[in-house]
């Protein structure tokens, strides 16, 4: 009678330590087929959104990066399926992780017109200020872009577009002060008003003809 409860007790004791030793290690197999709510571990890391997801019995699949300004590097940016759906005890919730923000060197866009730089530096994600000041180049030119070219800006970033007003005026005269006159040219000698005129033949003068 003792050998048989003995029996018993150790069967017992075996099932209920096989039944931990699953539940600890292989929690997805537990329940497989149990409908279980998707936690949200979005903005968590990959380890940690990995614990949050296995600890209700689910398996996380790592799948894309994309860049974005505001999730740090590494951080779950988007799931699927989403937070607060039901699914089933062991299936996969797929996570997209960020790459942190995207970042790009500034571009050269010296000696352009102020409409090309403008929209080659939004294109490129920028937010562009611009400012005119006078330079002796064209009106409208570049003159110069802060940060400065080949500057690697998080994006989006602001950047400084500086160009031509064209060249400042001339200063005003000041008021009381002695105006220099022109140079003048010296005069020229009248001309004679009655030139005398050569004899340029230089015959001789003939005598007076003879009365009749």
């Amino acid at each position: 009678m003792n050998r048989r409860r003995a029996l018993v007790i150790g069967i017992v004791a075996f099932a209920l330590g096989y039944a931990v030793t699953v539940l600890l290690f292989f929690p997805g197999w537990w329940g497989r087929g149990t409908i279980v709510t998707v936690p949200d571990v979005r903005g968590r890391t990959l380890s940690q959104a990995e614990r949050q997801i296995e600890r209700v019995g689910l398996e996380i699949e790592r799948g894309n990066t994309f860049a974005h300004p505001t999730v740090p590097r590494g951080a779950v940016l988007a799931q699927s399926p989403l937070p607060g759906q039901e699914t089933s005890r062991g299936d996969a919730v797929r996570v997209t992780l960020s790459s942190g923000p995207d970042q790009r060197p500034v571009p050269d866009v010296s000696g352009l017109s102020g409409d090309q730089a403008h929209r080659i530096l939004a294109n490129t994600g920028y937010q562009v200020q611009v400012e005119t000041v006078p330079d002796e180049r064209p009106a409208g030119r570049v003159i110069a872009v802060q940060p400065a070219a080949g500057t690697v800006l998080r994006v989006p970033s602001r950047v400084l577009l500086r160009l031509s007003a064209g060249p400042p005026p001339p200063p005003p005269p000041v008021e009381g002060a002695e105006s220099v006159p022109a140079p003048t040219r010296p005069a020229e000698p009248e001309p004679d008003p009655d030139p005398e005129v050569p004899d340029t033949l230089g015959m001789p003068e003939l005598p007076p003809a003879p009365a009749p």
